[in-house]
């Protein structure tokens, strides 16, 4: 690429550093966009931020490893969505089924008291229908008073 063309691309590519979290975030006061390095910046700053969506996404999938890497980087269990059905991630594995993911998610703190929009909470998504082991154990789990102990 030409020099001018290189420098016209650039000049377009320019980060608003008083509003941009990332360019702050990491010190960055004035100079062009560089496409090398700052996008790197803006991936993982987006990546950061996105992540109780994407607990709320693999727990709605049934990944497991991941909603296992995401609490573990410390993302809220008791994450809720701002709009719509007002799921947590707990609330989405019940609903699809993803037990073990419940599971897991019950077992590092998540609240099965929290409802969603309508005001259904996760025992109301479990399917008494179903009797595999992990739903009877997240029946037991969701069911529990929490007066009583462990």
């Amino acid at each position: 690429m030409h020099w001018t063309n290189l420098a016209r691309v650039t000049a377009l590519a320019t980060c608003s550093f008083l509003a941009c979290a990332c360019c702050r975030h990491n010190g960055r006061t004035a100079g062009p966009y560089n496409p090398l390095t700052d996008a790197a910046l803006h991936a993982g700053q987006a990546k950061r931020a996105n992540k109780p969506e994407l607990l709320l996404k693999a727990s709605a999938s049934g990944d497991l490893r991941q909603v296992e890497d995401l609490v573990g980087a410390g993302v809220n269990v008791n994450f809720q969505a701002s709009e719509g059905s007002r799921f947590t991630p707990l609330l989405w594995a019940v609903f699809e089924k993803n037990y073990d993911v419940a599971l897991f998610l019950l077992k590092h703190g998540a609240d099965p008291d929290i409802p969603d929009a309508s005001g259904m909470k996760a025992v109301d998504f479990v399917s008494p229908q179903d009797n595999s082991p992990e739903a009877r154990q997240v029946i037991r789990l969701l069911e529990r008073d929490p007066t009583s102990g462990p």
